[in-house]
């Protein structure tokens, strides 16, 4: 029998670790990298713990680029561009503008609305291995708010998953939601969107590692710093770290950033 490829994780976030889990889960064996001294520690310590599955709304869009522009002019603004002299990051900024179409949005909403349905299913085969006590599990839903009655009306136009959408008015919303009565005559409406949960993304992290090291294809987590990656005839062969080398069949590197 052919011995089970070796994979290492680099990065022991909530993403770093149930993809080591699902390798582990698919055959393979499995070292994650952290260079934090706890798994779970940076963007996913302070993560807003949104399961939310069905609410997509992906940033290529019309107008966007116009309100892109507004945004890196604000002090404190939502985006930040540093332009580079490297052709991979205008590259990807055209490609980009590119796709700031009605169409092309709808496209990439529907693709998203699958991925989220498959995360839905992924998570609810995570909720049999982890009591949802140790992550503090809610079915909350979710509901998002307007303002702008274009903004409102426009999110009520894209697709989405009607048997768990709900359309409010304003004073519905505030109706659902209590502290936004004194906000309702200014809303122009809401989208509840049940089935949506929230959680400790920290304690999942913890919860999952116990999980990861109780695997008998799991190699352990090396808290080391990656300082290259070495290919031989195409594929990973080996990866420096601080704490040494570190041999490896393939590996998989996730940067995550904090929203």
């Amino acid at each position: 029998m052919q011995e089970a490829q070796q994979v290492v994780v680099i990065g022991g976030g909530v993403v770093g670790l149930t993809s080591a889990w699902w390798l582990l889960e698919a055959g393979y064996r499995v070292t994650l990298l952290e260079k934090a001294p706890t798994v779970g520690s940076a963007a996913s310590a302070r993560n807003g713990g949104q399961l939310s599955y069905r609410y997509v709304a992906p940033l290529a869009d019309a107008g966007v680029p116009l309100k892109a522009l507004q945004w890196m002019l604000q002090e404190d603004g939502p985006l930040r561009f540093r332009p580079e002299a490297d052709l991979r990051q205008w590259r990807w900024l055209a490609q980009f503008l590119g796709n700031c179409n009605a169409a092309d949005n709808a496209r990439t909403t529907a693709k998203l609305l699958e991925l989220g349905e498959l995360s839905r299913q992924s998570m609810a085969q995570l909720e049999m291995q982890i009591p949802l006590s140790e992550f503090s599990w809610r079915d909350a839903g979710k509901l998002v708010v307007y303002r702008s009655k274009a903004a409102f009306d426009k999110a009520v136009a894209k697709p989405g998953s009607e048997d768990n959408r709900v359309v409010l008015n304003g004073a519905e919303a505030a109706q659902l939601e209590p502290a936004l009565q004194e906000l309702a005559p200014s809303l122009a409406g809401g989208i509840f969107n049940s089935g949506e949960a929230v959680a400790d993304c920290h304690a999942f992290c913890l919860a999952l590692e116990k999980r990861l090291r109780a695997h008998p294809r799991f190699e352990g987590v090396v808290h080391a710093d990656v300082r290259a990656i070495f290919t031989e005839k195409g594929r990973v062969s080996a990866l420096d770290t601080d704490q040494g080398w570190i041999s490896a069949d393939q590996t998989i590197e996730w940067k995550q950033s904090l929203h």
